[in-house]
């Protein structure tokens, strides 16, 4: 048998109905666990996306996670950043934590993937890789990033 890769993700509802509603996950291999979200595999979809939200997509894979547990951490970390110690530290303060976890859509999630990539302790010391299915997603991403470098530049 081949090694198990492990993987979190981000979905995103199609439905017009839940143009904000998003989902975090954890598994080992994402098409089987798409098709378990959106109802087409009998068993395994996550509770949260039973009932509204189908049909589900990928905004984003991570993957390149040493182990289970440190997958699992992560998908702990971003599901909870307002739990995470480690997150709490990045942003400097429980409030602004808390304040974050409370906004919708997906630039939020995606701003919040972008923190624990590149400042929590001990996710930003792993040489995660991340995809995106859809450019558009990229191209988010990839602007909250620069956009962040632009303000630690203009703190100094």
């Amino acid at each position: 048998t081949g090694t198990k890769h492990f993987h979190c993700y981000l979905l995103r509802s199609l439905h017009p109905d839940h143009p904000l509603k998003s989902y975090i996950g954890f598994c080992t291999y994402p098409p089987r666990r798409l098709r378990q979200h959106n109802g087409i595999l009998k068993n395994g979809g996550a509770h949260r996306t039973k009932r509204s939200g189908r049909p589900w997509t990928f905004v984003t894979i991570i993957h390149g996670f040493n182990d289970k547990i440190t997958a699992l951490q992560f998908e702990w970390a971003w599901q909870n950043v307002h739990k995470s110690k480690s997150f709490r530290e990045a942003v400097g303060c429980d409030k602004l934590a808390k304040k974050m976890r409370k906004r919708l859509g997906l630039k939020a999630r995606l701003e919040e993937l972008r923190i624990l990539l590149r400042e929590c302790l001990p996710f930003c010391l792993y040489s995660l890789v991340v995809y995106f299915p859809e450019e558009k997603y990229r191209d988010v991403f990839c602007r909250l990033v620069l956009e962040a470098r632009e303000r630690k530049r203009n703190e100094k």
